[in-house]
């Protein structure tokens, strides 16, 4: 997974044969998406297959939280 800035960027990458990727929740739901506290993306990845899609009302994303059908991965970001 990459991470861009302004608007931020999230990008997955499928290191494996098949996997869905059924949500994104960004800052444990605080990120305003339309009222909803996660990102609906239901798309399935073959192995290096990669889906990217754009944050643009949070200021600052310290935690990402992707569910997949292989299970949920969260992770954090800090920046100095």
């Amino acid at each position: 997974m990459t991470f861009g800035y302004n608007p931020y960027w999230i990008s997955i990458i499928s290191n494996v044969g098949s996997i869905t990727i059924m949500s994104a929740k960004i800052n444990r739901g605080n990120c305003d998406n339309d009222g909803f506290p996660y990102f609906k993306i239901n798309k399935t990845l073959r192995f290096g297959d990669s889906y990217q899609f754009y944050i643009l009302r949070c200021q600052h994303i310290k935690e990402v939280s992707i569910e997949t059908d292989k299970g949920t991965w969260d992770f954090t970001f800090a920046r100095k």
